[in-house]
């Protein structure tokens, strides 16, 4: 994350950040999801790259470490594996069987 001083402090900067890094934000054809879950989905995935996977060039590290709640540098294999288990965890949980893993 960056530090308090440089983030984003007005909403039109961090629609700002999204539009620039997600180019799902921007409309270029018709072919766009437009479902307001899939967007869900796409903006949790770039915040949890953002702060798990990228190295920020101020920090030299990645935010989640300068924050104490990730040691390492994820991957995005690492990151397909958290959501792998949270999809088991969630048909699961809805047809009521247990999840082993």
């Amino acid at each position: 994350m960056t530090p308090v001083s440089e983030r984003p402090r007005d909403p039109i900067q961090l629609g700002k950040l999204m539009r620039m890094s997600m180019r799902r934000f921007t409309r270029l054809t018709n072919g766009f999801s437009k479902k307001a879950e899939n967007h869900g989905y796409s903006v949790a995935i770039h915040f949890m790259h953002y702060n798990f996977a990228r190295i920020h060039q101020s920090l030299r590290i990645t935010p989640a470490t300068t924050a104490g709640v990730s040691d390492i540098l994820w991957s995005l294999a690492d990151m397909v594996r958290v959501i792998e288990a949270w999809e088991a965890a969630r048909s699961a949980k809805v047809s009521g069987t247990t999840v082993v893993g």
